[in-house]
């Protein structure tokens, strides 16, 4: 019996720790707020359900985490959990809300990932909906960005999901409202483009310098000229470039020469 009751107290010690290694939903909620993830992706007032937990390359992302696009980090999908009804169905998603600067975010929001009707929490029982992971390449002279991950509960299954084929201009908090569902969770990483005078799309125009991080302003104003969807239409476009190293390494410099971005 005193073992027993050793065990017990040993077993409680151990779940308090995990609690208080976990942030609290609130505190999410803040976290989410104070770099403006609330309300420029998720609505005024969000606060989650449930904790979104990522990693990319065995770093976990911690709300603003930064990863390294041009040592390949961002290659492939994350590793994901969350506390999950094995019964329900979940849609997730990622978001560029910075396309293509924070600064000038005109084509926000581009859809970089969308899986629907996940049941449970097994991510590979999901429909791609043609939106098949298109890793984060932020293009020289664009700043820091974000990058958003949105998890949501659904109201069941639903065959009839559907996005258009073009990646810019979604909306995850408008997409889940229109299909009845929950937004119950997110968690966001940052990513830098290398350094240039200009943030500029291949095939468009050049936007007025971005490379400063802040939020966007009113002298912001879109420019006249049409952009390309090229770099976010097509599903091709996931293959990493030839020209980004392959490294081992997790942590870099924040910049790199733009030409290892072009």
């Amino acid at each position: 019996m005193k073992f027993a009751a050793t065990s017990t107290l040993f077993a409680a010690l151990l779940s308090s720790t995990a609690f208080a290694q976990n942030p609290s939903l609130a505190s999410i909620a803040t976290k989410l707020a104070a770099d403006d993830v609330i309300p420029d992706v998720l609505p005024a007032g969000f606060v989650p359900e449930v904790v979104l937990n990522l990693s990319y390359v065995g770093r976990p992302m911690e709300y603003g985490t930064e990863y390294f696009p041009y040592i390949n980090e961002t290659d492939s999908l994350p590793v994901v959990n969350y506390a999950f009804n094995s019964e329900d169905y979940y849609t997730l998603a990622l978001v560029d809300p910075d396309a293509p600067s924070r600064a000038n975010p005109i084509r926000a929001q581009v859809r970089h990932y969308l899986s629907v009707n996940i049941k449970g929490g097994d991510i590979t029982t999901g429909n791609s909906t043609s939106t098949s992971y298109l890793a984060p390449r932020p293009f020289p002279g664009c700043g820091r960005k974000r990058f958003v991950w949105v998890l949501a509960k659904q109201s069941g299954y639903d065959a009839s999901l559907t996005v258009p084929v073009a990646r810019p201009g979604f909306n995850i908090a408008n997409y889940a409202s229109t299909n009845g569902m929950t937004i119950i969770a997110a968690n966001y990483f940052e990513v830098e483009a290398s350094p240039a005078a200009e943030c500029i799309i291949p095939g468009g125009a050049a936007s007025s310098s971005a490379a400063s991080s802040a939020a966007p302003t009113a002298s912001s104003a879109a420019p006249t000229a049409t952009w390309s969807s090229a770099p976010y239409a097509s599903a091709s476009s996931t293959a990493a470039p030839s020209a980004h190293p392959t490294s081992t390494s997790t942590r870099k410099p924040k910049c790199k020469p733009a030409t290892i971005l072009v």
